[in-house]
C-alpha cells in the first residue's frame, strides 16, 4: 500500500500522529480520517498523475483571479501556454493572469492543478512528470493518460487575499572554473572548486561551488544497461567519474529550468525514485543550494502541500493533516532544516540532551502505570513535567528565537502567509498551529529523535533514555497538535492543563519566529558543496526521463541543454583502469584543466615500425594526450595544431599535427575519431571551411556525423575562447566568460552619446567591450597578455559586430600581429573602437595594414581617437576609406596628433569615395593640426555634395585652422549639420567671424553651436544672437569668452530681439554683479530662451550691486519670460559665493510656477540655505530638478530636506550633494553618522517614489 509520501506500508496502520506503545517505542496509530483514506489510494509506477494522486500545486491562490474561468483536459500543459495555462513571469516570480484564456467553466487554480476523475484512483490528472525508471523501460507518452471529467474546486479570491511578496534572493548560476587542489587524506580523489556568480547586488559577488570527487554508486537494476559497469562485479557498482566544469554548469542550468518551469517534475522524482525519499530530497536540496534555487523549491513544496485543502475527495486534507510526517513537503523541509539549522540545535539543546542521555541515563520518567510502581508514578510525573518545562523554556527563550537561522524563520513566515491566504478564503486554517507543527515537530524535535547527532562524543543511548525522549516527543505533539489520545495513551490525560497552558505559548513563539518571506536570503559558502555522486544521480534521472522533459512545455530548451550535457550512458568511466592509473589520469586532467571525452589504451608503433608501445590515449576537450604506462606524457597536441585525421583501416589511425604525426592501433579507432571530431566541433565549429579539421577516412561509411554543436553563448565564442586560452597557455578571464555566458546577447549596447545623436534610428550592436575589464582592480584587470586568445577567437567569430579596446599599451609583437590578423580576417565587425592604443613601436600603420588587406571588411564605424596616427598610419587609413565598399557612418580621429598632411589625405580619401563618405554622420578631428591646406581640402569635400548625411562635426582645438573657408564649405555644400563644435579655437584678433552670422542665417537644421573659449568679440556675439534663422531652435554655447560686464549690458540691450535661441550658456564670462543685474533685467522681455546658464559669473568679493543682482534674478524668474532652467552656480570655495545672500532668491521660488530646473551649487549657504530649500519644496509643485552641492550643508539641513520630500511629489532629479556629505561625515559622531545615513536613504527613496509616480 503506497502512502502519499510514497512509502509502502503493508499493515495499513498509517496516521497523521504517533502513539507511545506499551514497550516504550513510537508506533503509528490507525485512523479512519480522510487522511487514512487518502493513504489507501494506489499510486501507479510511471503514471503521469501528480505524486500520490496529489494535484500539481498552483502559485499562491491569493495571486489568482477568481473571475478568470477555464477548462482543462488531461493534456492541458502539453498545449500552447498561450491557449490554456498561466505563464510564469521570471522577473516578478508570479503567474501572468493575462496569459490565461478561459471559457468560464473552471477556476485558474483548478485548471492549473488539473481536473479530478472520480474513476481514477490517482485523483486529479496533471502534466507529464519525470519518473525514474529502469533504463530498458520505454517512457510513457502523454496520450496514455485518459481525459478526466472536471470537478469544481474552490479557489480563494484575489480580493480577500493578503498581499505578500513572493520574491526571494536572486542567485544567478554562473560559469564555473575548476581550480585544482591537492588530494586530501580523507578523500583520496581530491576536491575541485568551481567559482560561479551569486548576483545578490550590483557587485556581482562570486560564489564557490565545491565538487567533491567521490566514487559514485549505480543501482544494480541499471547495471545491465550501463556501459561503465563491470560484468565481474555483482555487488553495488561504484563507478569512478569526473564531472567537468561544463557538465556541472549545464546540469545546474537544467535544474534551474526545472525549478522555474516544471517543479512538479522534481516532486515526482522524489516519490517515484528507487532511492529513499530522504536521499532524493537531500540530492535536490544540494542542487538547490548550488544553483541558488533552494528557496524557490521550498516555496513550491509549501504551496503544493496547502493545495490539498482544495483537492477532491480522496485527496482532500483537513488543515491539521498538513505537513504530516509522511508527506513530501514535510520530508523536504525537514532536510532543509537539517542543512541550515543543525548547528543551531547543537548550540542550544546539546547540554539538555547530554543531561538526559548521559548524566540521567538511568533515571526513568515512565508515566505508564503498567510499567512503574504506584509509589514512583507521581514523582515521575513531577520530574517529567519539570523536564518538559525546562525543554520548552529553551525553545521559547528570546535569545534562541532571535538566533534561529534566518532561512528557517523565513520559511516559517512563508508557511504562515500561505496559511493566511487560504484562511481568507474560508478554510479553517490555524496558521500558528501549522507553523508550530513544522518548526517544533519537524525541526526542533530532531534533537529528541536523533540525540546522538547532537552529542560531540560517541555514546550508546540506554533504553531508559530512549523511552524518556519518546515520551518527550509525544508530549510535544500533544502541545502543538492537540491530538486525541489513543486507548493506550490515557496516562497523558493528567497533563491536559499543562499542555493547554503551553499551547498558548506556542502561538506567541510562532509570532516571534516568523519573518517576512521577502527577507533577502543567501546560501552560506559551507553549504555550497556538491558530491560527484549527487551530480551523477541527477544526471541519471535526467537521462532516464529525457523523453518526458523534451515533450514538456519547455521541451525545446530542455532538449538543447540535454544535448549539451550528453548521455548518462556515455559518461566517461575510469573503472577499467587500476587505481594508480585512475589517479594518474585524473592528475593529468587536473593539471591541464581538461575534460576527458574518451580514455582508452592504444598501441603506438615505433619509428621503424618493428616494435609497438602501449599508450593510454586521452581525448580531451582541447587536446589529445598520449601517456606511457609509467604515467609520463609522451605526446600531446592541441586541436588548433591538428591538421588531418587519416585512417584506411578500422583498427589503425594517424593524427597529423603541425610538426609530427601520431600513429596508433586500436579496436576503438572509430570511437577515437568520433570523440576528436566532437571535441573539435564543440570549440571550433564556427571556423571557416578551409580551417576545419580534414578527414581522410575510408570507407566513408565509417564517418559519423558529430554531435550537434550548441553555438550559444555568442555563437560559440566562449567555448572557442577557452580552448584558445589553453592553446596559448593563457589564463581564462573569468569575468569575461561569465558575462558572455550569462548575459549572452545583452551586449547590444548603443553607440556613444554623440554618435546616438547622429543616428536617425536607434541602432544597437552586439558589442565585445574589453574596456570594462581594463578599468577594474589591478589583479582583475585585463592585460596585454590576455588579449592574444581574445583576438584570435574574434578573428572568425560571427556574433559580435562591435569591438571596443581602449587605453591599452601594446608592446608585444604577437599581440599586434593578432590584432592585424583580426582586421584582416573578420568580415562581421561593423564598429571598431581602438581608442588610446599606445606603445606600438613600428607605428599604428602595422595594424591598419590588416584592414586595407581585407577586401570584405564591413567596418563602417571607426574610432581611433587618442591613438597616435603618424603620416604612414594616416595614409593606410585613407587607403581604407578610399577603397572600402562599406558605408562609413562614424569616423573619430581626434587627439591623434595627426599632421596637416595626414588630415589632407583623410579628407581627400573621403572625397574620392562618395559611396562611403555620403553616409558619414559623425566626424571628429579635434585636437589635431590642420593648417591652411587642410582647411581648404575640408572645404572642397564639404562642397562636393558627398556629405548629404553629415550631422555632427567636432573641430575643437585645432591648430592652424582657417575657419572662414571651412564654414563657407558648409554653406555652399548645404551640409545638414545638426551639431557643430568649433570651441577652443583661438581666433585671431581682427579675424572676420561674420561668416558665422551668414551661416546662422541660411542653415535650417542646426541644433547646437559651440563657440566656447574662442575669444569671439561681443560685436559678433550680438549679431549672432539677432540673426539666427527663424527655422532654428538653437542651443548656443558662448562660455569662457571674457565678455565682461560690458558684454552683459550689450546682450541685455538686444535681448528682446533674440529669437530662435532655445538655450544660452554665458558661464565663466566674468559678467560681475552689475552685468548680471543688467542681463537679468533685459532678459525679462525675451520670449525665446528657455535654458539659461550663468554659472561662475558673480564678482569676486561682495560688491554694492550684489543685492541688486539677486533682486533682478528674482524679477527674472517671476516675470513672463519662458525660462524653465536656470543655473547660477558659483566657483566652489571662492569669494564669489553668494552665501546667505542667495536665500531671498530661493524663498521667492515658493510661489514660482515656471522654473523646472535649478542649479545653485557652490554658494556655501549652510543649513539656513537648506532650510529655505526645504520650505520651497513643501510648497512648490513645479520644480523637478535641483542641483545644490558644495553649500556646506549640515545634518540639520539634510533633515529639513528629508521632511520636505515627504510632502513634495514633483522633484524627480536631485543628486545627493556628495562634496558636502564627504566633509560632513568627518565632523559627525558615530551616532550622527548613522542618523545621516538613514536620512540620505530616505531622501533617495522619496525621489525614487516621485519618479515612479510620474510613470
Amino acid at each position: 500500500m503506497t502512502t502519499r509520501g510514497g512509502k509502502d506500508e503493508s499493515d495499513g496502520t498509517s496516521s497523521s500522529h504517533s502513539s507511545v506503545g506499551e514497550h516504550g517505542t513510537m508506533k503509528r496509530m490507525n485512523s479512519s480520517s480522510p487522511m487514512s483514506v487518502r493513504n489507501n489510494a494506489v499510486v501507479k509506477q510511471n503514471s503521469f498523475s501528480s505524486v500520490g494522486g496529489r494535484p500539481a500545486s498552483p502559485s499562491l491562490y491569493a495571486k489568482l483571479n477568481p473571475k478568470a474561468r477555464g477548462t482543462v483536459d488531461a493534456g492541458l500543459l502539453s498545449k500552447s501556454p498561450k491557449q490554456n495555462e498561466l505563464e510564469f513571469d521570471e522577473e516578478t516570480d508570479e503567474f501572468n493572469r493575462d496569459s490565461f484564456v478561459s471559457d468560464g467553466s473552471a477556476s485558474p487554480a483548478e485548471t492549473l492543478r488539473g481536473s479530478y476523475n472520480s474513476n481514477d484512483p490517482r485523483g486529479a490528472s496533471s502534466p507529464p512528470v519525470l519518473v525514474p525508471k529502469p533504463l530498458q523501460t520505454p517512457p510513457m507518452s502523454a496520450s496514455a493518460t485518459p481525459p478526466s471529467p472536471r470537478l469544481p474546486i474552490r479557489s480563494p479570491s484575489k480580493e480577500n487575499s493578503p498581499q505578500y511578496s513572493r520574491k526571494e534572493s536572486k542567485t544567478n548560476m554562473g560559469t564555473t572554473r575548476i581550480n585544482r587542489v591537492a588530494p586530501q587524506t580523507a578523500n583520496p580523489l581530491g576536491n575541485v572548486t568551481l567559482p560561479s556568480r551569486d548576483i545578490l547586488d550590483d557587485k556581482k559577488a562570486k560564489r564557490l561551488t565545491t565538487v567533491v570527487l567521490s566514487p559514485t554508486k549505480t543501482p544494480k537494476r541499471e547495471r545491465q544497461n550501463d556501459p561503465s559497469a563491470s560484468s565481474n562485479d555483482d555487488s553495488g557498482l561504484f563507478v569512478n567519474l569526473m564531472y567537468s566544469e561544463r557538465e556541472t554548469e549545464t546540469m545546474k542550468e537544467i535544474f534551474v529550468l526545472l525549478v522555474r518551469k516544471q517543479p512538479n517534475i522534481l516532486k515526482s522524482v522524489i516519490l517515484d525514485s528507487s532511492l529513499p525519499m530522504e536521499e532524493m530530497c537531500m540530492n535536490l536540496i544540494t542542487m538547490g543550494l548550488i544553483t541558488g534555487t533552494i528557496f524557490k523549491l521550498v516555496r513550491y513544496f509549501i504551496e503544493d502541500e496547502y493545495s490539498f485543502l482544495g483537492a477532491g475527495e480522496g485527496e482532500k486534507l483537513l488543515p491539521f493533516e498538513l505537513f504530516s510526517e509522511e508527506s513530501v513537503a514535510a520530508t523536504f523541509l525537514q532536510n532543509v532544516f537539517k542543512r541550515f539549522g543543525d548547528q543551531y540545535l547543537s548550540t542550544f539543546f546539546s547540554d539538555f540532551i547530554i543531561q538526559m542521555v548521559i548524566h540521567e541515563k538511568k533515571q526513568s520518567l515512565e508515566l505508564n502505570p503498567a510499567f512503574t510502581e504506584p509509589s514512583e508514578l507521581e514523582m515521575n510525573r513531577r520530574s517529567f513535567q519539570r523536564k518538559v518545562t525546562e525543554f520548552l523554556r529553551i525553545i521559547f527563550d528570546d535569545e534562541a528565537v532571535d538566533k534561529m537561522p534566518v532561512p528557517i524563520r523565513t520559511i516559517a513566515g512563508y508557511i504562515h502567509e500561505c496559511g493566511n491566504a487560504w484562511k481568507a478564503q474560508g478554510f479553517n486554517v490555524d496558521t500558528a498551529s501549522i507553523v508550530g507543527k513544522v518548526i517544533i515537530l519537524r525541526y526542533v524535535d530532531q534533537v529528541l529523535a536523533h540525540p546522538e547527532q547532537y552529542i560531540k562524543k560517541a555514546i550508546n543511548i540506554s533504553s531508559v533514555a530512549k523511552r524518556n525522549l519518546a515520551l518527550f516527543q509525544r508530549i510535544l505533539q500533544l502541545i502543538v497538535l492537540n491530538d486525541p489520545l489513543g486507548p493506550k495513551e490515557q496516562f497523558f490525560k493528567v497533563f491536559e492543563s499543562f499542555t493547554d497552558q503551553h499551547r498558548h505559548n506556542v502561538a506567541d513563539y510562532v509570532q516571534g519566529v516568523i519573518v517576512p518571506s521577502t527577507t533577502a536570503l543567501t546560501v552560506p559558502s559551507d553549504l555550497n558543496v556538491v558530491a560527484v555522486s549527487e551530480l551523477h544521480t541527477m544526471h541519471r534521472i535526467l537521462y532516464q526521463n529525457n523523453d518526458i522533459l523534451i515533450n514538456s512545455s519547455e521541451g525545446a530548451e530542455f532538449k538543447r541543454l540535454l544535448d549539451k550535457l550528453g548521455s548518462y550512458q556515455n559518461k566517461v568511466s575510469f573503472s577499467f583502469l587500476t587505481p594508480n592509473d585512475q589517479k594518474m589520469v585524473k592528475g593529468i586532467l587536473k593539471e591541464r584543466n581538461e575534460e576527458a571525452f574518451l580514455v582508452t589504451w592504444v598501441e603506438k608503433s615505433s619509428a621503424n615500425g618493428k616494435t609497438k608501445h602501449r599508450r593510454l590515449l586521452i581525448v580531451g576537450m582541447n587536446r589529445v594526450i598520449g601517456v606511457t604506462p609509467s604515467g609520463k606524457v609522451s605526446k600531446e597536441g592541441h586541436y588548433l595544431d591538428l591538421l588531418e585525421i587519416r585512417s584506411s583501416d578500422p583498427k589503425e589511425a594517424q593524427l597529423v599535427f603541425k610538426g609530427y604525426t601520431l600513429a596508433f592501433e586500436s579496436d576503438s579507432v572509430d570511437d577515437i575519431i568520433d570523440s576528436i571530431r566532437n571535441a573539435f566541433s564543440f570549440s571550433f565549429s564556427t571556423l571557416p571551411d578551409h580551417l576545419q579539421l580534414k578527414l581522410n577516412v575510408t570507407p566513408e561509411s565509417r564517418i559519423r556525423e558529430p554531435s550537434q554543436t550548441e553555438l550559444t553563448p555568442c555563437d560559440g565564442f566562449v567555448g572557442m575562447y577557452r580552448s584558445v586560452c589553453d592553446y596559448y597557455k593563457s589564463p581564462v578571464h573569468v569575468d569575461l566568460c561569465w558575462d558572455l555566458a550569462n548575459l549572452k546577447e545583452v551586449y547590444s549596447e548603443k553607440r556613444e552619446n554623440e554618435f546616438q545623436e547622429a543616428e536617425e534610428e536607434d541602432l544597437s550592436a552586439y558589442t565585445l567591450d574589453l574596456f570594462k575589464y581594463t578599468n577594474v582592480a589591478p589583479e582583475d584587470s585585463l592585460k596585454e597578455s590576455d588579449l592574444l586568445p581574445i583576438l584570435h577567437t574574434l578573428r572568425h567569430n560571427t556574433y559580435f559586430t562591435s569591438f571596443v579596446l581602449k587605453s591599452m599599451k601594446l608592446e608585444k609583437k604577437e599581440t599586434i600581429q593578432a590584432l592585424q590578423e583580426l582586421l584582416k580576417s573578420n568580415t562581421t565587425l561593423e564598429n571598431l573602437i581602438l581608442s588610446g592604443i599606445q606603445g606600438i613601436k613600428d607605428g599604428f600603420h602595422v595594424v591598419l595594414e590588416g584592414l586595407i588587406s581585407n577586401p570584405y571588411s564591413n567596418i563602417s564605424c571607426l574610432d581611433l581617437s587618442q591613438t597616435k596616427l603618424d603620416d604612414k598610419s594616416a595614409n593606410n587609413l585613407a587607403k581604407y576609406l578610399s577603397q572600402t565598399k562599406a558605408e562609413i557612418f562614424y569616423l573619430d580621429v581626434s587627439k591623434t596628433d595627426a599632421s596637416q598632411k595626414a588630415l589632407v589625405a583623410i579628407f581627400q580619401a573621403l572625397n574620392d569615395n562618395p559611396k562611403a563618405s555620403s553616409s558619414l554622420r559623425f566626424l571628429s578631428i579635434s585636437h589635431n593640426t590642420i593648417g591652411s591646406e587642410g582647411s581648404n581640402t575640408l572645404k572642397q569635400w564639404f562642397q562636393s555634395g558627398n556629405c548629404g548625411n553629415l550631422s555632427v562635426v567636432h573641430m575643437s582645438s585645432i591648430a592652424g585652422i582657417n575657419i572662414k573657408p571651412v564654414v563657407e564649405g558648409l554653406i555652399s555644400g548645404a551640409v545638414p549639420i545638426q551639431k557643430l563644435d568649433v570651441s577652443c579655437n583661438k581666433f585671431q584678433k581682427g579675424e572676420d567671424l561674420s561668416i558665422f552670422v551668414e551661416y546662422l542665417k541660411v542653415c535650417t537644421l542646426l541644433e547646437e553651436l559651440n563657440l566656447a573659449s574662442t575669444s569671439i568679440p561681443i560685436e559678433t556675439v550680438t549679431k549672432l544672437l539677432t540673426n539666427v534663422s527663424e527655422d532654428l531652435n538653437l542651443d548656443l554655447d558662448l562660455k569662457n569668452n571674457n565678455l565682461g560686464s560690458v558684454g552683459a549690458v550689450e546682450i541685455a540691450k538686444i535681448a528682446y530681439r533674440i529669437n530662435s535661441v532655445h538655450s544660452l550658456d554665458l558661464s565663466d564670462n566674468d559678467l560681475g554683479d552689475e552685468g548680471l543685474a543688467e542681463l537679468a533685467l533685459g532678459l525679462r522681455n525675451n520670449n525665446s530662451i528657455r535654458r539659461l546658464y550663468l554659472n561662475r559669473n558673480f564678482k569676486m568679493g561682495k560688491s554694492k550691486d550684489r543685492a541688486r543682482a539677486v533682486d533682478t534674478l528674482i524679477q527674472l524668474v517671476s516675470s513672463d519670460c519662458l525660462i524653465e532652467a536656470l543655473h547660477i552656480s558659483a566657483k566652489p570655495h571662492s569669494s564669489s559665493s553668494l552665501k546667505q545672500d542667495l536665500i531671498p532668491f530661493i524663498s521667492a521660488l515658493e510661489s514660482n510656477s515656471s522654473l523646472i530646473e535649478l542649479g545653485i551649487s557652490g554658494h556655501q549657504m549652510g543649513n539656513k540655505g537648506a532650510i529655505a530649500i526645504g520650505k520651497v519644496l513643501q510648497i512648490n509643485t513645479h520644480l523637478a530638478c535641483l542641483v545644490w552641492d558644495e553649500n556646506e550643508t549640515g545634518l540639520t539641513g539634510f533633515l529639513n530636506i528629508k521632511y520636505a520630500l515627504k510632502i513634495n511629489k514633483a522633484l524627480k532629479f536631485m543628486p545627493l550633494p556628495v562634496s558636502d556629505i564627504g566633509l560632513l561625515v568627518k565632523e559627525l559622531s558615530r551616532e550622527d553618522q548613522i542618523k545621516l545615513k538613514v536620512t540620505l536613504a530616505k531622501i533617495e527613496k522619496s525621489i525614487a517614489n516621485n519618479i515612479s509616480i510620474s510613470y
